[in-house]
């Protein structure tokens, strides 16, 4: 994607990397979804790449808990969301 600049990748399935089009430095983590072709794509709300290392383990953590236990990590289904834009 051409967007995406100072990627790199923590693990397989767990990457950070910056959005080129927004007017921050924050970096983003998508995180792949076990035994699904699914991301679910975090803030991590840091430009520091120290803390981002440790945000996005924390991130990962939270879904595969979440994963583990049946607790919903989307909590609005892309229906709604695209709804409440054209509201």
């Amino acid at each position: 994607m051409a967007f995406i600049t100072d990627n790199e990748e923590l693990k397989p399935g767990l990457i950070i990397f910056r959005r080129c089009d927004m007017a921050h430095r924050n970096f983003y983590c998508p995180i792949k979804l076990l035994k699904e072709d699914r991301y679910k794509t975090v803030s991590l709300y840091t430009a520091d790449r120290g803390t981002t290392r440790d945000r996005a383990f924390d991130q990962d953590a939270n879904i595969r808990f979440r994963l583990k236990h049946d607790v919903p990590v989307f909590n609005r289904p892309f229906r709604q969301v695209a709804e409440s834009l054209f509201e």
